[in-house]
C-alpha cells in the first residue's frame, strides 16, 4: 500500500521526537513492502536528498512562525496528498496537523486516515488563548475525521476517552535497544569521561526539575565528598539555538566544573552521551518526559525518576522513584545507586531487555499496518456492495 506522514519537520530530530519516531516507524514499513511518503517541512530539512531508507521525501513550504509553520505546512501536504501523490493512507501525527483530516475525508474519500496522538498539546504551558484553541479543534478532527485514532500513552487514551468520549487506540511509540560503543573522544569535548557523570536529560522547561536535581546534586557532594569526588552532573538537551535559560545557567555554573550543560545534541552525539553515562536521572513533573526515560532504558542504564503516573507507568519495576519535588528522596536515592555498582549494573541490564520485549519497532509497525489493512478492507468490501 502507499501511505503518507503528515506532521514531522525533518528525518531525525531529538531521541523520541515525531521527526525520529515517525522516520523509524516508515523505515519499518518499507521492510515490509509499502511505498511510504514523509511530509517534510522545507525550511527544516531543505536536502538534496530524495529518498532515506527507502522512503521517498516530499518537502513542503511553510510560514517559519511559531504559530503558523505546523498549520501551514499541514495544510500543503494534505493538499499534496490529494491531488499528486494520491496514497492509500494519510497518517498525521500531532494534534495540529490532524486539523485538516476532515479535508482527505471530503476531497479523497476513499483514502483511509490515521491520526496519532502523542501529548494532550493544548495543556502545554506556554501555548496562547488561539493556539490553544487550534490545538482543540486539532484533537476534535483527529477524533471525528480519522477512521482510526492512536494514542502514544496510555493517560492520552483515557484523555481522549474523558474528553471526547472515545478511547483511542492505545500503540506506543517503538525503540531501537541501543548497543553503542563508549566513544571518549565525543565525551572530552564536554569535559567528562566514561561512567563517571549522571546525565538529566532536558528541555530546560519550567517543569523538569532542574532546581530540585541541583539542590539534590549539592547535598550529596556535601555529604559524600568522597564517593562523587571524580563524578560529574550533566544536563542533556534544551533549545536548538541557546536561549536566555541556558546561558544564565551556564554562567550561574561557570566556576563549578561539577555540572556541564550539553545544549541540544543529535545523533551520535546522544549515543556517546547516553552509553557513557552511569546512571540517568528524570527529576521532571512534565508526563511526556517519560518517552526519554525509556530511551535511557534502552541504553542499558539505571534510570532514577520521578513517581508521577507516567513514570511509574514507563519504569514498571525496571528503574527506580522517587518522590517527585523531594530533594532529600532524590539524593538518597542517587546515593544508593553509586554506592551499589552491581545493583545499578543489573537495573540497566534488566531494563534494556525490557524494552527490547515491549518496544519493538517491527511488532509496532505490524500493529499499525494492521489497522491501516482493516480499514482498507472494510472500504473495499462497501465499495464493493456498492
Amino acid at each position: 500500500m502507499k501511505i503518507a506522514f503528515i506532521g514531522q519537520r525533518g528525518l531525525e530530530g531529538a531521541p523520541q521526537s515525531i521527526d525520529s519516531n515517525v522516520t523509524e516507524l516508515a523505515s519499518q514499513m518499507v521492510r515490509e513492502g509499502n511505498v511510504v511518503i514523509s511530509y517534510l517541512r522545507k525550511w527544516y530539512f531543505n536536502q538534496p536528498e530524495k529518498r532515506f531508507n527507502g522512503i521517498i521525501l516530499k518537502e513542503i513550504s511553510s510560514i517559519p512562525v511559531r504559530y503558523l509553520d505546523g498549520v501551514s505546512y499541514a495544510f500543503l501536504a494534505t493538499l499534496h496528498t490529494i491531488f499528486v501523490t494520491k496514497p492509500n493512507v494519510v497518517h498525521y501525527y500531532g494534534a495540529g496537523p490532524s486539523l485538516f483530516a476532515w479535508m482527505i475525508r471530503l476531497l479523497q474519500p476513499g483514502t483511509i486516515v490515521v491520526c496519532t496522538l502523542s501529548t494532550v498539546e493544548q495543556n502545554k504551558k506556554g501555548w496562547g488563548a488561539m493556539a490553544r484553541f487550534v490545538m482543540r479543534l486539532g484533537e476534535k478532527a483527529s477524533i471525528e475525521y480519522a477512521h482510526a485514532t492512536i494514542a502514544t500513552s496510555k493517560i492520552v487514551s483515557n484523555y481522549a476517552a474523558i474528553e471526547y468520549g472515545t478511547r483511542a487506540q492505545y500503540i506506543p511509540n517503538g525503540l531501537s535497544v541501543k548497543r553503542v560503543p563508549v566513544d571518549g573522544v565525543i565525551l572530552a569535548s564536554f569535559n567528562l569521561q566514561s561512567f563517571s557523570y549522571i546525565l538529566v536529560p532536558t528541555d530546560l522547561a519550567e517543569n523538569d526539575g532542574l532546581e530540585i536535581m541541583l539542590e539534590a546534586w549539592a547535598r550529596v557532594r556535601n555529604e559524600k565528598p568522597q564517593l562523587f569526588a571524580e563524578i560529574k552532573l550533566a544536563f542533556l538537551g534544551g533549545p536548538m539555538q541557546p536561549d536566555g535559560r541556558l546561558i544564565s545557567l551556564r554562567e550561574k555554573y561557570a566556576s563549578d566544573n561539577s555540572v556541564v550543560f550539553t545544549g541540544f545534541q543529535r545523533g551520535e552525539v546522544t549515543d556517546a552521551l547516553f552509553a557513557g553515562a552511569r546512571v540517568v536521572v528524570d527529576p521532571s513533573e512534565n508526563p511526556e518526559k517519560a518517552e526519554e526515560v525509556l530511551l535511557a532504558m534502552s541504553y542499558g542504564k539505571a534510570v532514577l525518576t520521578s513517581d508521577t503516573n507516567a513514570h511509574k507507568s514507563a519504569v514498571s519495576e525496571y528503574g527506580e522513584l522517587f518522590a517527585v519535588g523531594e530533594t532529600l528522596d532524590l539524593a538518597g536515592k542517587i546515593v544508593q545507586l553509586f554506592e551499589d555498582q552491581m545493583q545499578t549494573a543489573a537495573i540497566g541490564h534488566s531494563a534494556r531487555t525490557y524494552v527490547e520485549n515491549e518496544r519493538n519497532w517491527e511488532e509496532i509497525a505490524g500493529k499499525i499496518l494492521e489497522i491501516y489493512s482493516e480499514y482498507l478492507a472494510l472500504r473495499d468490501g462497501v465499495l464493493a456492495i456498492r
